[in-house]
């Protein structure tokens, strides 16, 4: 008989197995232990029971499913009553074991949920990344490209042009200014401003460096070494980029222009000098008025020149017809020739 009830209680826990209500294996397995052990009216709930029943309390070492209740006067053999306990021993394990695969679904759910939100932040996160990196590889190409211009544009400028760092070490040197002294790039860049400067110390060229670092820029005249041992005259204009820490600095060739300007100085002081010393009176007109007169000419007419300049030449003719005579033949002249002879007389005061 035991061994029979053993097995039935046995197939009951294995047949309530397949099921994932609590409320419904529950309720079946009371409805089967009322059917194996008749008349005596087993039920199940959370209360207590009262004084008239006896219990068997479905819990397990972490949760309590309530009791199954039964009339006292009930009457089981011990092995009878232990297999009873066994029976609802496993119907608090499936129970608890239901609650458990329903915390991990829960689980699993929100896992699911995490893993989603997670999924799609990393996917904005990498479609911003790859935004973020096509926008680079754009102002990256962008930057290149405007450098590209930038050094085609001063590697082909008349003028010559360095970047010199805040030693004023050669870091970029322009082709204009290798042919202007002759260097080669590779050697400029192994120079310094000292090197190339003539007027300044390397003390002196130092020192404008760092006036040039509180000013932000300068424009002044030099002079230039070239390889060959020439002396050039320059022009140089210097600006500092802060950001960069260097400075753009653009040299202008001026040898000519001054070599020009004291030959100017040199052919006006030697007019000048002919001019004042003539043997002739020479006087400078414009619409017939004097603007210059040499010592000569004041000689001649006895006027002083601040008594000549800007007066009519009229005042040193005899007669208005003289000088209406004279003018009107001298320009016909210079009309026809590019010069004019008028012989005439001057009066002396």
């Amino acid at each position: 008989m035991a061994t029979n009830l053993a097995f039935e209680l046995f197939l009951l826990s294995t047949n309530l197995s397949q099921f994932k209500s609590k409320v419904l294996i529950t309720k079946l397995f009371i409805e089967s232990i009322n059917s194996l052990f008749e008349g005596h009216e087993f039920s199940w709930s959370l209360d207590e029971p009262d004084l008239a029943e006896t219990k068997i309390q479905v819990c397990t070492r972490f949760k309590n499913y309530g009791h199954i209740h039964f009339h006292k006067q009930s009457s089981f053999t011990e092995e009878t009553f232990s297999l009873l306990q066994n029976a609802v021993q496993l119907l608090a394990i499936q129970l608890e074991k239901i609650d458990q695969e329903a915390v991990l679904e829960n689980q699993k759910e929100h896992l699911n949920i995490l893993v989603q939100e997670k999924t799609k932040d990393l996917i904005e996160s990498q479609n911003e990344l790859a935004r973020q990196n096509e926008e680079l590889l754009i102002a990256k190409k962008e930057a290149e490209e405007s450098e590209r211009q930038n050094r085609t544009i001063l590697q082909t400028a008349l003028d010559g042009f360095w970047i010199v760092d805040l030693n004023g070490r050669f870091t970029e040197v322009n082709n204009a200014y290798c042919q202007l002294t002759g260097y080669s790039r590779a050697e400029m860049l192994t120079m310094s401003i000292p090197d190339v400067e003539v007027l300044e110390s390397e003390a002196e060229v130092h020192q404008r460096i760092q006036r040039l670092r509180q000013n932000g820029s300068d424009r002044f005249k030099s002079k230039h070494r070239c390889k060959n041992g020439r002396i050039i005259d320059v022009e140089v204009s210097i600006n500092l980029l802060k950001d960069d820490a260097k400075f753009f600095v653009f040299v202008l060739d001026i040898t000519e222009r001054k070599q020009a300007q004291k030959s100017a100085v040199e052919r006006e002081n030697r007019i000048g000098s002919i001019y004042r010393s003539a043997p002739v009176g020479i006087g400078l007109v414009n619409n017939r008025y004097f603007i210059n007169v040499n010592d000569r000419l004041c000689e001649m007419t006895g006027y002083l020149e601040d008594e000549l300049i800007n007066q009519s030449s009229e005042i040193l003719y005899p007669s208005k017809e003289d000088y209406e005579y004279v003018g009107k033949e001298k320009y016909k002249q210079i009309k026809k020739y590019g010069t004019g002879t008028v012989e005439t007389h001057f009066k002396r005061i």
